[in-house]
């Protein structure tokens, strides 16, 4: 194997770095898939009539940077789920074999950057090649460019980014996956997953508080017998193990109060698994919010 293709290799490796730890943290159960049934966050229905009802304002922070990398169809049409670590606070936080489950050490020296330059490692996971994964930062594009032993000439240049064999890097970001679609994202070229509507601004801002997280249309709890769209999870390190808290977004606060009222039972007895305690269910505003923990990570 050449020198290129041995580099071509690393970095087409690199695309799916982290995302199958992430895939197997960012779900309580086998989630929902496809398109929701009953529930739209984007516009407001005849149920919407209160003006509490209409918006969360009060609940609403800035939605995490990481969002608005990430295109909003595949996400809202169901065939697509977000994924978003904080590096520093799981390097801070998380149990070390838990840590070295996404490969932050190995993509740090592949492009000669520090574990402390990166903020986020970001991205969808699909069922297909079309996931992304990207990371945020600070870098410095010449030393990346230097680090991977590619000179100048042998790069492209798209939306100001250096471009080498479907790897892209800036002074804020490294996509190591579909980078194009990533870039006219960032740029505002295609509509981001943080400008989908209401309802996803607000679940991206709640989950945000997570180490972990992640948003998607269906529910993270899929014996619910209601339709759920969309909800959010985000995971965070607990005293050796760690606490989940689950975001499930109805279009109405009534609406979400019905849910509550009719299958708090339901929720109670599905939403942990065997090995892991409910610690709160309540209801806020369009959203039922339950907390789980566990002694483990392995959830």
């Amino acid at each position: 194997m050449t020198q290129q293709q041995s580099r071509r290799a690393l970095l087409t490796g690199l695309g799916g770095a982290g995302v199958g730890a992430m895939a197997g943290c960012l779900r309580l159960s086998e989630s929902e898939t496809g398109a929701p049934t009953d529930q739209s966050t984007g516009t407001e229905t005849s149920e919407q009539t209160e003006t509490s009802e209409q918006t969360e304002t009060s609940e609403q922070t800035e939605t995490s940077a990481w969002a608005r990398w990430i295109p909003s169809d595949p996400v809202v049409s169901g065939t697509a789920e977000t994924f978003a670590l904080d590096v520093q606070g799981a390097r801070a936080e998380f149990p070390q074999a838990e840590y070295e489950r996404y490969e932050i050490q190995n993509i740090a020296d592949t492009f000669g950057i520090e574990q402390s330059d990166i903020d986020y490692l970001g991205g969808t996971e699909r069922s297909d090649d079309s996931g992304l994964v990207f990371l945020t930062g600070t870098f410095d594009q010449d030393e990346i460019r230097s680090n991977l032993g590619v000179s100048e000439s042998d790069t492209e240049s798209y939306q100001g980014y250096t471009v080498y064999d479907g790897v892209a890097w800036g002074p804020d970001a490294i996509v190591t996956s579909n980078y194009q679609t990533v870039l006219d994202t960032r740029f505002g070229d295609t509509q981001s997953i943080d400008a989908a509507g209401t309802g996803w601004e607000t679940l991206l801002s709640v989950v945000s508080f997570g180490t972990l997280s992640g948003v998607q249309t269906g529910s993270f709890v899929d014996s619910l017998s209601v339709s759920v769209s969309p909800s959010g999870i985000a995971i965070n390190a607990a005293s050796g193990g760690a606490t989940i808290t689950a975001h499930l977004m109805f279009d109405s606060e009534s609406r979400a109060a019905e849910v509550f009222e009719n299958n708090e039972d339901e929720i109670r007895a599905d939403a942990p698994d065997a090995d892991q305690t409910l610690e709160s269910l309540e209801q806020q505003g369009k959203r039922i919010v339950f907390t789980v923990s566990s002694d483990t990570f392995e959830f």
